[in-house]
């Protein structure tokens, strides 16, 4: 005595079938995601600009992302978007002026960057 699978069960299990094999074939098609590392330093100096807000507007994906240099003013930013993805970054720390920089497609080593203090008044 077999067990019976009614036709509406069976729909749901090649739909979930298909939507698995579509999900895979995604992730197989982009072998190269998007990833940007970097230090940040005063202009001018090799002093390490630290605790700097990194705002990250992907070009192509509503919203932003946030991150942070560290200690050393370094940073990294990592998405799942491919490889060629164009981002914004904005670095924002009290006393400089902000650094809005172009990132398109995936850098093949760390960016250096600088932040230019703000006069004093």
């Amino acid at each position: 005595m077999g067990v019976r699978i009614r036709s509406s069960m069976k729909c749901a299990i090649q739909t979930f079938r298909l939507g698995a094999t579509f999900i895979a074939l995604a992730t197989l098609s982009c072998d190269c995601f998007f990833e940007v590392r970097g230090q940040v330093e005063e202009c001018g100096t090799a002093v390490p600009v630290q605790g700097a807000v990194i705002s990250v507007r992907f070009d192509n994906v509503l919203g932003v992302a946030t991150y942070a240099t560290n200690d050393a003013g370094q940073f990294k930013v990592s998405t799942a978007e491919p490889c060629r993805t164009s981002v914004t970054l904005t670095f924002q720390k009290d006393g400089f002026e902000d650094l809005v920089t172009q990132i398109n497609g995936r850098p093949s080593s760390p960016v250096q960057l600088c932040m230019t203090r703000k006069a004093s008044p």
